[in-house]
């Protein structure tokens, strides 16, 4: 922490403080009390993230490599969430509702994308922390199938708790997984920087997946699912 910047430790309290006020909401409610106001926090939360983890990588890598990864793996993630959302391929059949915040165009919540370039981003920082000596190809594979078991393990949170999106079979199809692991691989493979992290055992962007983990792990328990 002694090579944060000020603006890095002000965003990670905050995502602190909003994740214990979600979590202490849901315990809340498990105990039968009043719910506090949560309507806002998932979205405070991944403005949060989504900052912190930009700011993370201007300074682990730099801002030129940081700006050209983020603003090309938006780009790819917004083609093809608009493509799925329009014709339901790659993934399945599909829709958002507005449960998700503001929409592009009556078809693709602005948040849609922005989620996806925070799990992606986040394991490739971890495996580049944690793995650093493995090959380009076997990080791309662990980043992707890091990925696809965090899909697996926040769908029902995300469709039948929260209700962001909605598949029309009103089931998870397996080509949903395999989607996400090949747009993953791919985007790891191919565009990330080759350059390493300046600051070793960086455990932010895992920490960040993990409080995303402990709300979905906390719902699902409160419900039953």
């Amino acid at each position: 922490m002694k090579h944060w910047t000020l603006l890095e430790k002000a965003l990670f309290v905050g995502f602190v403080a909003t994740l214990a006020y979600v979590l202490g909401g849901i315990v809340e409610l498990q105990l039968g009390k009043r719910l506090i106001p949560l309507r806002w926090a998932d979205a405070l939360l991944l403005l949060l993230v989504v900052t912190h983890t930009h700011v993370l990588l201007c300074r682990q890598w730099d801002m030129v490599q940081a700006r050209r990864w983020s603003l090309r793996v938006l780009a790819v993630l917004v083609a093809v969430l608009l493509t799925g959302t329009l014709t339901g391929q790659p993934f399945g059949q599909f829709y958002y509702t507005p449960n998700f915040g503001r929409v592009i165009g009556n078809i693709m919540p602005l948040a849609a994308p922005f989620l996806w370039y925070v799990i992606i981003t986040g394991f490739l920082v971890v495996m580049r922390g944690f793995m650093p000596s493995i090959s380009a190809r076997q990080e791309a594979f662990a980043v992707a199938t890091s990925v696809t078991i965090f899909d697996w393990l926040l769908e029902p949170y995300t469709v039948w708790v929260k209700g962001y999106w909605i598949w029309r079979t009103n089931e998870v199809p397996l080509q949903n997984y395999i989607t996400w692991w090949s747009i993953t691989y791919l985007l790891v493979r191919l565009l990330a920087p080759s350059v390493g992290l300046r600051w070793r055992w960086e455990w932010r962007t895992g920490f960040f997946l993990a409080g995303f983990l402990a709300i979905v792990a906390l719902s699902r328990y409160h419900l039953g699912l």
